[in-house]
């Protein structure tokens, strides 16, 4: 069988559901592992997600991330500060043991509620790890919010091919 070749590396698309062990170690999807860009050399930082998840984020990407983060201007030190303390709040550099699996720290599995059950669900440039029953709600109440950004979106495509037919110019 020929191994799969990573035609878009570090982008996560999908839904799996798997469980935490005691020690607070998990699978990470094969389909995830296979994801990765040579440049994360299979490692990953976890940190603490937006809604209350756990982020996943290939090594590679963390960096740029925290590229960014700091070259990033705030309004005042104190600012700068507590975005610092945000970003890097319970983040933990892992790889991969000779199962597959990750250990995810207690600390974040209690932040996002998580006791055993998971889903873990790709998010193009991340991966993000919830509590079943909080994904579930947070999907439902986000339906809304879901059909105005698509909807905002076709209309940023409709007006980007609306410009590439006219050569880029609007005339008025």
């Amino acid at each position: 069988m020929a191994k799969r070749t990573n035609s878009f590396p570090n982008s996560f698309i999908g839904e799996v559901n798997f469980t935490v062990d005691a020690r607070g170690r998990t699978n990470f999807p094969a389909r995830f592992r296979q994801a990765l860009s040579r440049a994360s050399k299979n490692l990953l930082v976890i940190a603490r997600g937006m809604d209350t998840c756990i982020s996943v984020f290939p090594r590679d990407v963390w960096e740029d991330m925290d590229k960014d983060v700091n070259e990033t201007t705030y309004n005042t030190p104190a600012q700068h500060r507590l975005a610092l303390r945000q970003f890097y709040y319970g983040a933990h550099e892992t790889g991969f043991d000779a199962q597959g699996r990750i250990t995810i720290p207690e600390r974040l599995l209690r932040l996002a509620k998580i006791e055993k059950n998971i889903v873990i669900v790709g998010v193009r440039s991340h991966v993000e790890i919830w509590n079943p029953d909080l994904y579930e709600q947070h999907v439902i109440e986000s339906a809304d919010m879901r059909e105005a950004i698509l909807e905002e979106r076709r209309k940023n495509i409709s007006s980007k091919s609306g410009e590439a037919s006219t050569g880029g110019s609007s005339k008025t």
